[in-house]
C-alpha cells in the first residue's frame, strides 16, 4: 500500500504506527502486571 505523497511518507507513517502498537503493548503489559501485583498484595 502506497500512501498519498509517495513511499517516504508511507514509511514514516508505518514506523509511527509500529511505534504506537509497540508502546501500547508495553503499557497494556504494565497495567496488567500492576493489577496482578495489587491483587496479590491486597
Amino acid at each position: 500500500m502506497v500512501a498519498p505523497g509517495g513511499e517516504a511518507i508511507g514509511g514514516v507513517v508505518g514506523a509511527f504506527r509500529h511505534m504506537i502498537q509497540t508502546k501500547g503493548l508495553i503499557i497494556a503489559f504494565g497495567v496488567l502486571t500492576w493489577t496482578l501485583l495489587e491483587y496479590t498484595f491486597s
